[in-house]
Order: structure tokens, then C-alpha cells, then sequence
């Protein structure tokens, strides 16, 4: 394991202008100007040296409190590894992993094929079985986001269950209804969806919105089972209904047009 640390490195072009016959007129006041010098100059200033290393050794700082913190560590434990890094990488003959195991930064020495079946075991297979079921870190966050707006801070809030469109095979973009993959329907799924988003968000009103314009044949049948779920997930509140439905659109050849 090698830890490089930070660093800053900046592309200075001075001479370049000048053998395209640019002239750079810079005006500034003060000493730690340093936004314009790779016009102006072909080196760092000693200036700018001393605030590069001020902010880069104070995220040096952080980064070995918090892995010592972590890993359970002795204080400095980091630095060493990495001044005596080759030495150690002499004494374990070359063995990077070795040298990281004995210096207590990883907890074992896996192959990457290990690795992905304890996963597995772990978290389960992912849909196509050829690898552990895992989420990309932009999905994740936008996910725990979305699951903490919902919750509103213990405020009310309102659920809104959205199904526009045909209903097709396979993987559909949200708020679109799709058929589930292990033959369960389009209402097991529509079902087993909503279920999933009420145990999150606990809304005091549900409003479901369905537009359909056909599809491939249990379009009644969700509607019916989707009312019944929404319904009678929770009492519905004093004063008004527990669920909105509306549809609109062309018949459709599974059920009759309601409003």
C-alpha cells in the first residue's frame, strides 16, 4: 500500500507567452497574490510555497489522525510507515501487502475473487448473479437524500405514488410502472414498491397518480390492488380520504376508463 499524500502542482506559462508575443499586465496589491503568477512567472513563489503547504499539511494532519483513528493506531503510526517505506519494502522483499498487513492499515491479504465472495455472502448476488449486489455512490447519496426529505424531520408529509405510461418489460425509469423480471406482475411489484417507500416516509395523506394509455395487460389489476395497499396501510386522516386516485387518458383494452 503506498500513501503519497498531497501535493499541488501548477503549469506555468510565462515563456510561452512570450514566444507568442502576449503581453500580461497585472495589477495587485498585497503579497499573497498568487492567482495570476502562472502568467507571470516560471516558478512558485515563495509565497504561494508557504500557503500550498500550510493548507496541504493541515489535510496531511487530518488524514493520518483519522486512519490512525480508525485502524486503531499508535499517534504517528502513518508518518512512520511512510518514511521508512522503502526500507520495509527491502525487509518483506518487495511484498507491498505484507509490509501494509504488519503495519496494521489492512485487516487481511484477500485476492480480489475472494473478496467479491465474501461480499456475496454478505449482501447477496446482484440480479444477474455474476457479481454482489452493490449501488453506485451518486445513487446511494441521492437515495439518502431523498429518504431524509421524506421523513421530514417528524413534520407530516404527504406520499405521491406516480405510474405514467405504458406498462412495459423490463427495467423502466422511475414513475413509470414496468413488469417484474420473476413473473411476480406488474401489481406484485407496483405493490411490494410502494410498501418499501410507506415503511420509509410514514405519510399522514397518500395521493396516487396513475396516467395509462394501455399496455401489456394488467393495467385494471394494478389499479385495484395499488387502491387496496394504499388504503389500508395506515387509517386515513380526520377530515378527508387516504388516497386520490385519478386516471386519465384513452379506454385501454383491460379495464373500463375511470375517474
Amino acid at each position: 500500500m503506498q500513501i503519497d499524500g498531497y501535493d499541488r502542482y501548477v503549469m506555468y506559462y510565462k515563456n510561452a507567452l512570450e514566444k507568442l508575443g502576449i503581453d500580461m499586465n497585472v495589477f495587485r496589491v498585497g503579497a499573497y497574490k498568487s492567482a495570476v503568477e502562472p502568467f507571470t512567472r516560471t516558478d512558485m513563489s515563495p509565497q504561494d510555497r508557504e500557503e500550498s503547504l500550510a493548507y496541504l499539511g493541515a489535510m496531511w494532519n487530518g488524514y493520518q489522525e483519522e486512519v490512525a483513528k480508525a485502524r486503531k493506531l499508535a499517534p504517528g503510526a502513518i508518518a512512520k510507515y511512510v518514511d521508512s517505506l522503502a526500507a520495509g519494502m527491502t525487509a518483506q522483499k518487495g511484498d507491498g501487502a505484507k509490509l501494509a498487513l504488519e503495519a496494521g492499515l489492512v485487516t487481511g491479504i484477500r485476492t480480489s475473487l475472494e473478496v467479491e465472495r465474501e461480499l456475496v455472502e454478505l449482501v447477496g448476488e446482484n440480479r444477474d448473479q455474476d457479481s454482489y449486489s452493490q449501488v453506485g455512490v451518486e445513487d446511494y447519496l441521492r437515495v439518502v437524500h431523498a429518504e431524509a426529505k421524506l421523513r421530514g424531520d417528524g413534520k407530516p408529509v404527504v406520499g405521491v405514488v406516480v405510474a405514467a405510461g405504458e406498462i412495459l418489460d423490463g427495467d423502466q425509469p422511475a414513475g413509470r410502472p414496468q413488469r417484474r423480471r420473476d413473473g411476480g406482475g406488474v401489481a406484485a411489484g407496483a405493490e411490494s414498491a410502494v410498501d418499501r417507500r410507506l415503511a420509509r416516509c410514514r405519510p399522514q395523506q397518500l395521493d396516487q397518480f396513475v396516467e395509462e394509455h394501455g399496455g401489456v395487460g394488467e393495467c385494471h389489476l394494478v389499479l385495484t390492488k395499488l387502491d387496496a395497499r394504499l388504503r389500508g396501510h395506515r387509517p386515513p386522516p380526520q377530515g378527508g380520504p387516504g388516497t386520490r386516485s385519478r386516471r386519465r387518458g384513452p379506454r385501454s383494452p383491460c379495464g373500463p376508463r375511470r375517474r
